[in-house]
């Protein structure tokens, strides 16, 4: 229908349709939209006066006006006194060329205005409404001119439902995210009563070590699911640092980083923290962790491929890895596996375990 009704049209009435479809599919608020409307379909007319009008039980509301004086906005009349009324409940156009001549506007509601001539249209697309057009001359519109606001109506309709749509998607995400808070909120309510009851029942200095590593799982969790975390990489040498700051025993520093600046995205920040947690929970029953001499330094270099992360514990007591995998190291391949589309390998050597951590591009981005 708009191409057609383009096609038979000098350009410059074209034109001007093209524009005032693009103007009201771009409007952001109902209001907008309605005003857009209004104000283009009165200039494709070339009418003195638009006015947007809609049913409300059995009056006609007008709830948008284009004019130099407006006449009807905020004004209701009943639905079987008005020419807008007749329109939206028989679904069709009315046409009067001249008011004084049509016996349909023999009442009062043209008297003392500039009005000679009304065309009301339609707009079964936008629900119970219609769109009103008013001049100060007798006047008859084309078919043509008619088809444009229809079209224009359509456009209107469509860009009401885009909105509709988006503005329920907002309302999701906004309970979506007042349900994660919440959730946020009772986890770390719980964290923190798993500390409480740790410090009554356990020996101080045990204690002390077990808050630590649930607040080290608190840090990961933040950078999992904090506020702003979606929007915001994390540096990797942060997340790892974060992640094994319980493990550290004082100024003496067993364990040390290097690498260049990384951030890490989405997935992969969650999981460095939790291979981190298992890596050092593991180097404290087993590895460098348990001896008072033990060092792991945490090393990182990327690649075309991506990054290689490599956890190297020294000066710790032989490790035997002959058995078969323990839980632990199954956990470790599992994150790798699943949350970095990556592997991981166990390689012992002389000084301690070391472990490498393979992980792909699309998981961070160097500087």
């Amino acid at each position: 229908m708009g191409n057609e009704v383009s096609g038979s049209l000098p350009a410059i009435i074209s034109m001007r349709l093209l524009g005032a479809m693009e103007s009201i599919s771009t409007a952001r608020t109902y209001e907008e939209i309605f005003r857009r409307l209004n104000s283009a379909a009165r200039a494709l007319l070339s009418a003195d006066s638009a006015a947007l009008i809609r049913q409300e039980g059995d009056v006609c509301l007008c709830i948008d006006e284009d004019a130099f004086n407006p006449l009807w906005i905020a004004r209701s009349f009943p639905i079987d006194a008005c020419l807008s009324g007749l329109s939206i409940a028989s679904n069709e156009k009315v046409i009067v060329h001249d008011i004084s001549q049509d016996e349909r506007t023999l009442n009062t509601i043209y008297e003392g205005t500039f009005v000679r001539a009304v065309s009301v249209v339609p707009l079964s697309s936008l629900g119970l409404s219609a769109i009103g057009f008013y001049w100060a001359k007798p006047h008859t519109p084309t078919d043509n001119e008619l088809e444009m606001v229809e079209v224009l109506g359509r456009v209107a309709s469509t860009t009401l439902s885009l909105l509709t749509e988006n503005t329920r998607a907002a309302l999701a995400q906004r309970d979506a995210e007042l349900a994660r808070d919440e959730l946020r909120h009772r986890l770390k309510n719980a964290y923190a009563s798993a500390i409480g009851v740790a410090s009554l029942t356990l020996p101080t200095e045990m204690a002390s070590k077990y808050a630590g590593r649930v607040r080290a799982l608190v840090s990961t969790y933040d950078a999992i699911d904090g506020p702003g975390s979606a929007l915001a990489p994390q540096q990797l040498g942060t997340c790892i640092a974060n992640a094994l700051s319980p493990y550290q025993r004082g100024p003496d520093v067993p364990i040390s980083l290097d690498g260049p600046i990384v951030a890490l995205k989405g997935d992969a920040i969650g999981a460095i923290g939790l291979l981190m947690n298992e890596f050092a929970t593991n180097s404290i029953k087993y590895g460098a962790l348990s001896s008072e001499a033990g060092r792991i330094a945490v090393s990182w270099r990327t690649n075309e491929a991506g990054m290689v992360m490599t956890w190297a514990e020294r000066d710790g007591p032989p490790v035997d890895v002959s058995g078969p995998p323990s839980e632990g190291s199954r956990l470790l391949r599992r994150i790798a596996e699943r949350y970095l589309r990556g592997r991981i390998d166990c390689r012992p050597a002389i000084e301690g375990m070391e472990w490498l951590v393979e992980m792909q591009t699309g998981f961070f981005t160097s500087h």
